[in-house]
């Protein structure tokens, strides 16, 4: 150790040249490398042991394995007890003089044949017996699912109203027909049937909505081109379908006052009357240039007695004026 610059202390109970001792001098990154470098030697050496534990471990398991086969001969007193070779020859003996018997008697050859009918008789039988508990089984199953939707749809026919049932099953009939036509549903199908009936009618909706959606535009362009065309009549009624009310009193309005039949017979006379009294008037007007010219013709002769020079007098012309 140092303290304050003036004392240096240094442990001498290791090796001098072991710079992971040193604690002198400015940078400690030597001893940093050497402490480095002692942790991976004592790591190798670590992985070493573990080594060699893992291998005693695997030795002594065998061992002690080896001791329980040897502690299990206690329980045999005598050599004979352990000893196979008599055992098999007795029973190869024994094997040969079954095949003897089965090669020397028709009624135990007829006896095996029958056994063995009987076996595979039974073997089928098992067989059948194992695939009808399968069946059952499976019927089981379907059953307790079969009962459990059913009670699920009695209790959404039970929380469903009256009203309702009344309004709109008659109407999912006819759907259900329209769409299944005449497939029998079946408890197993009920699902599927659902589900392709949801999509049948998710398919209608999204269809009248897009219906509507055209509609709507349609109504919107039909008020535009109505405000348009009728400002004065609709400066207070906005172009949306908010503003539909107020377009149906309009339109209940124009109904009550019944213009539209009035149009047709206002258009009628008014042609009629039109010619009938530009007709009068152009009468009334030859009538009045007729008088005009009459009256002229009087003055005319008036003025031929008076003799305005000798042997001369004046002559009023009566000429169109063609003023426009």
């Amino acid at each position: 150790m140092k303290t304050g610059g003036e004392r240096h202390e240094k442990d001498d109970r290791h090796t001098i040249d072991d710079r992971t001792r040193f604690v002198l001098g400015w940078s400690n990154e030597a001893k940093i490398a050497a402490l480095d470098q002692q942790l991976a030697t004592l790591e190798t050496w670590l992985q070493g042991l573990r080594a060699q534990v893992a291998e005693s471990q695997s030795q002594q398991k065998g061992l002690r394995e080896r001791v329980k086969r040897l502690h299990g001969l206690v329980n045999y007193r005598d050599f004979r007890e352990l000893d196979w070779r008599p055992i098999t020859v007795e029973i190869h003996r024994a094997e040969q003089e079954h095949r003897a018997l089965q090669e020397g008697s028709d009624v135990l050859r007829t006896l095996q044949a029958e056994l063995t009918s009987v076996e595979r008789d039974l073997t089928k039988a098992e067989s059948d017996l194992t695939a009808a508990e399968r069946q059952q089984a499976t019927t089981e199953d379907k059953r307790r699912i079969a009962d459990e939707t059913l009670e699920e749809a009695h209790q959404v026919l039970a929380a469903t109203p009256i009203e309702a049932q009344d309004r709109y099953f008659p109407q999912l009939q006819n759907m259900r027909e329209e769409v299944f036509g005449e497939q029998t549903l079946t408890v197993e199908s009920c699902d599927n049937r659902r589900r392709e009936m949801g999509e049948w009618l998710q398919a209608r909706i999204d269809a009248g909505n897009k219906r509507i959606s055209r509609l709507l535009e349609e109504i919107i362009s039909t008020m535009s081109s109505f405000k348009t065309d009728w400002p004065v009549e609709t400066a207070e009624a906005d172009v949306s379908i908010e503003a539909v009310p107020e377009y149906r009193r309009l339109l209940a309005s124009l109904q009550d006052d019944d213009l539209l039949r009035f149009e047709a017979n206002f258009k009628t006379l008014l042609n009629e009357n039109t010619i009938r009294e530009v007709a009068s008037f152009q009468a009334q007007l030859n009538k009045e240039r007729a008088q005009i010219h009459e009256r002229i013709d009087t003055i005319s002769r008036s003025l031929q007695a008076i003799d305005f020079n000798l042997n001369r007098y004046i002559c009023l012309l009566a000429e169109a004026a063609q003023d426009a």
